[in-house]
């Protein structure tokens, strides 16, 4: 959200009509992956992993039903 923020000030500064990257940069901030893959991240699950297995535990609507799919999933690794 601040590389949106920082357009804004710098191209209003000069008189040139700022886009709106807000949509880029939260896509940027998730390396363009589902934002509840990068949350895994916070619990230990690196993205590169999280994006292997995405097919098992995507869609989800919230962080919860997420976890809950993962914990589904995860007796079947052997």
């Amino acid at each position: 959200m601040a590389l949106s923020k920082i357009q804004v000030d710098v191209l209003t500064r000069r008189g040139i009509e700022a886009g709106d990257f807000g949509f880029f940069a939260e896509q940027l901030e998730n390396l363009f992956h589902d934002p509840l893959l990068t949350t895994l991240d916070e619990y230990g699950v690196p993205t590169q992993i999280s994006s292997k297995f995405k097919g098992a535990i995507l869609p989800s609507e919230n962080l919860t039903q997420l976890l809950d799919k993962l914990r589904a999933w995860a007796p079947r690794i052997e």
